[in-house]
C-alpha cells in the first residue's frame, strides 16, 4: 500500500469530473485477472477491518486524524494486502502459519499456497498447464518475504527458475520446459539487469508492481526483446483494497484518497472475493491458458472477462467529495440523504452545536453567588454575563441535565443493541448470500438438465419417427414381393411356374435348415452348459473328496488322541487309588503296631502285678472267723472271704481286666 496519508493535497473539485470510474485504471498492455476469495482468507480478510472498526470512524471523522490512528491505519492497509496476496505474509517466519513434511518441504508450502491463496492457485495452475512449453515467465513483487514464498512454490512444482536475474544462458537457451524468473520490486530495483533474458509475460503478484512507473517501463522495453509489447497479467480480487485502489481517479491524492480507500474497502468489506463461477481461480486458468498458448504475440485480442468498477456496489455521490475535502470532522456516515448515504449509527442524534452544556448543582436550599453556574456560549440566544440567579432555574437544570444523561445512558444501550443486529444481520446476510449461490447454482443446474432432457426428447422422437418410416417401408416392400411372387406362381409359362416352386422348395429348405442350424447350435449352447456344469460339480466333489479325507484324517487323529488320553486318564487314576492304598496300609501297620506295643505293655503290668500279689487258700494258721448270726448250717452270716469281697484280689482282677 503507498503512503499517501503523510501529504496534505486536497483534490479542486471543479477540476476532477469524477472520483469513482467506470472502469478499474490499467497500465499498457496489463491485462487484469477477477478471482474470488474463499475460505480461510475471504474469513481473515473481513476480520482484519473489522477488528480495526474504532480506528476506520476515527481516522475516517476526524481531520486531521490522530497520529496514532493513522499509523493502525496503514499497519491494516498493508496486513489486509497481505492477507489477499498470502496468508504467510506479514510474519517474522515465513512459515508461520504453514507445517510442512520434513521430507517435501516445498511440496506442503504448493499445497497450503493453493488451499490458502487465490492469486497462488491461479500461478500455480497456470505453470502446471504450461510447464511442457518453453516459455519465460517473470513473476514479480515485492521483495523480502514475497520472493521467499514464490521461490518455495516454484521449487515445489519443480519447474526451472531463477531469482534476482542471474541465468546460466547456456542453459537457459537447451532448456525443453517452462522457465521462470523471480524478481522483486523495491529495494534492489532501481536498474535492469542485462542477464535477464527476454520474456514471454510478467505476472504482477501485488500493487507494488505500477506499470506507469519509470522503473518498470524500462525493464519490460528490456524483456520484450524484439516483440512491440510484452504483457502483464495482475490478479486481483473483486471488490478488495486493491480493486478500490484501480476505481479511485489517479487525480485524487493525498488524505482524500486515503480516506476514500479506507471508506469503501470497509463498505465493501462483505462483498470482497465474491464466490462466482467466473472469478474462480481454476475456471480463471482454464479460461486464459488457451489464449496464452495459441495467441501470445497477439494479446490485445485477448477474450479476457472484464472486470466492472465498484462504482454500483458503494453509496457514493459527487457532493460527498467537498464534504470529505473541506471538513473531515463531519463523519462520512452522517451525510445527507441526497447525498445517497445513509445516517451512521455511532453518531450522536443531535449535533454538538446545539448542546447545553451545563454544570450539574449540589440539592440545598441556599446557593452561594460564588456557585453559580453559566449557560455555555454555544447556547443559542445566551450571553456571557447571563446568571443563573433563582433556585427555580438551578432546579430544572439540574432536572434537564439528569434527563439528558439517562437518555444518553438509553443512546448508549440502544447502541449496543443495534450493534449486535447489526452483526447479526451481517451473518444472516452472508448466509442468504450463500444460499442464494446455491440457489442460482441449482437453478443453473436444473435448467441444463431440462434442456438437455428436451434434446434427449426430441432425438428420441426423431429416432423413432424414422424406426416407424422404416418399419413402413419393410412392410411396403414384403407386400410388393409377396404380389411379385403370386404374379410368378400364376404365370402362363411352365418354365416360370417350375422355376417358382424350385425356389419355394429351396426357401423352405433353407429355412428348415437354419431351423436345424439354430436347434443345433443351442443343443451345443445347451452341451457346453452341461459340460461346464459338469466340470464344476467334479471339481468341486474332487475338493469335497480331499476335504472328506483331510477330515477323516482329523477325526482319526483326534480318536488316537482321544484313546491315548484315556489310557493316560485311567493309569493315572489307578496310580492315585494305589498310593493311596499304600498310604492307607502304612498308617495301620503303623497304628497296628501301636496297638500291639500297647498290648504288650498291659500284659507285662498284669504280669507284674501277678508276681507280687498272687492267687492261693489260706493257711490252718490263719483263724476262723466267728459267726455273727444266722441259723444253724447256714453260712449266711458268715463274713465274705478275703479274696471275694470288693476290695479283694478279686476286685483287683477285675480293675485289671477293666
Amino acid at each position: 500500500m503507498t503512503d499517501t496519508h503523510h501529504v496534505d493535497t486536497e483534490m479542486n473539485v471543479d477540476s476532477t469530473p469524477t472520483v469513482l470510474l467506470d472502469e478499474p485504471v490499467l497500465g499498457e498492455a496489463e491485462y487484469l485477472i477477477g478471482l474470488s476469495m474463499e475460505g480461510l482468507q475471504g474469513d481473515q480478510y473481513r476480520r482484519e477491518i473489522r477488528f480495526k472498526e474504532v480506528p476506520i470512524t476515527r481516522f475516517v471523522d476526524d481531520d486531521p486524524p490522530c497520529e496514532v490512528f493513522v499509523q493502525e491505519i496503514d499497519d491494516m492497509l498493508r496486513r489486509v494486502g497481505n492477507i489477499i496476496t498470502h496468508m504467510d505474509l506479514g510474519f517474522a517466519n515465513a512459515d508461520a502459519l504453514t507445517q510442512y513434511s520434513e521430507d517435501y518441504p516445498d511440496r506442503g508450502m504448493v499445497a497450503w499456497s493453493n488451499n490458502s491463496s487465490t492469486k497462488f492457485r491461479f500461478l500455480g495452475g497456470i505453470l502446471d498447464r504450461l510447464r511442457s512449453t518453453k516459455f519465460h515467465f517473470v513473476i514479480m513483487g515485492h521483495h523480502g518475504t514475497l520472493m521467499d514464498i514464490i521461490e518455495k512454490f516454484v521449487n515445489g512444482l519443480e519447474i526451472q527458475y531463477s531469482r534476482g536475474g542471474h541465468v546460466d544462458r547456456e542453459a537457459f537457451e537447451n532448456r525443453e520446459s517452462l522457465f521462470v524468473s523471480i524478481i522483486g520490486t523495491g529495494t534492489g530495483f532501481d536498474s535492469v539487469d542485462p542477464a535477464i533474458p527476454p520474456a514471454h509475460l510478467i505476472f504482477a503478484m501485488d500493487s507494488t508492481v505500477q506499470c506507469h512507473d519509470p522503473k518498470m517501463k524500462a525493464l519490460r522495453n528490456h524483456l520484450r526483446g524484439p516483440k512491440d509489447s510484452i504483457p502483464v497479467i495482475t490478479p486481483i480480487v473483486t471488490n478488495s483494497v486493491e480493486h478500490v485502489e484501480r476505481c479511485i481517479a489517479p487525480s485524487v491524492q493525498g488524505l482524500l484518497r486515503e480516506k476514500l480507500i479506507v471508506r469503501f474497502m470497509t463498505e465493501l468489506r462483505q462483498l470482497a472475493g465474491r464466490v462466482d463461477v467466473s472469478t474462480k481461480a481454476d475456471h480463471a486458468v482454464n479460461f486464459i491458458v488457451p489464449s496464452i498458448e495459441s495467441d501470445l504475440d497477439h494479446h490485445e485480442a485477448w477474450p479476457l472477462p472484464r472486470i466492472n468498477s465498484i462504482k454500483d456496489d458503494v453509496q457514493f455521490d459527487e457532493s460527498m467529495v467537498s464534504a470529505l475535502s473541506v471538513s473531515s470532522s463531519v463523519p462520512v456516515g452522517t451525510l445527507s440523504p441526497s447525498a445517497g448515504q445513509k445516517r451512521h449509527l455511532d453518531v450522536e442524534v443531535e449535533e454538538p452545536t446545539k448542546r447545553t452544556r451545563i454544570t450539574p448543582q449540589p440539592e440545598t436550599d441556599t446557593i452561594n453567588p460564588n456557585d453559580i453556574t453559566r449557560i455555555s456560549d454555544s447556547v443559542p440566544g445566551a450571553t456571557h454575563t447571563q446568571v443563573l440567579s433563582s433556585n427555580s432555574n438551578v432546579d430544572g437544570n439540574l432536572r434537564a441535565y439528569r434527563k439528558d444523561a439517562k437518555l444518553r445512558k438509553e443512546l448508549e444501550q440502544t447502541k449496543g443493541r443495534v450493534k449486535e443486529f447489526e452483526e447479526a444481520f451481517e451473518l444472516c446476510q452472508t448466509e442468504k448470500e450463500g444460499l442464494r449461490h446455491s440457489v442460482l447454482h441449482f437453478k443453473r443446474e436444473a435448467e441444463e438438465l431440462r434442456k438437455y432432457k428436451t434434446n434427449a426428447d426430441n432425438r428420441i422422437e426423431a429416432q423413432n419417427g424414422t424406426i416407424k418410416n422404416l418399419q413402413k417401408e419393410r412392410d411396403t416392400l414384403k407386400e410388393q414381393l409377396e404380389d411379385a411372387r403370386r404374379q410368378l406362381a400364376s404365370s402362363a409359362v411352365p418354365e416360370v411356374v417350375e422355376r417358382e416352386q424350385l425356389r419355394r422348395e429351396r426357401d423352405e429348405a433353407l429355412a428348415k435348415l437354419e431351423r436345424e442350424q439354430r436347434l443345433r447350435e443351442a443343443g451345443g449352447r445347451e452341451s457346453d452348459f452341461f459340460r461346464s456344469q459338469y466340470q464344476d460339480a467334479s471339481s468341486q466333489t474332487t475338493k469335497l473328496s480331499k476335504r472328506v479325507e483331510t477330515l477323516t484324517q482329523q477325526v482319526r487323529e483326534l480318536e488316537q488322541l482321544k484313546k491315548g488320553e484315556r489310557d493316560r486318564a485311567r493309569q493315572l487314576s489307578l496310580s492315585n487309588a494305589t498310593e493311596a492304598y499304600k498310604e492307607e496300609i502304612e498308617r495301620l501297620t503303623v497304628q497296628l503296631q501301636e496297638r500291639t506295643a500297647s498290648l504288650q505293655l498291659r500284659n507285662d503290668e498284669l504280669k507284674a502285678i501277678r508276681g507280687r500279689q498272687g492267687v492261693g487258700t489260706r493257711a490252718g494258721s490263719v483263724p476262723r472267723s466267728p459267726r455273727v448270726s444266722g441259723a444253724p448250717g447256714s453260712r449266711g452270716g458268715s463274713p465274705a472271704p478275703s479274696g471275694l469281697g470288693g476290695h479283694g484280689r478279686l476286685g483287683a482282677l477285675r480293675n485289671i481286666n477293666a
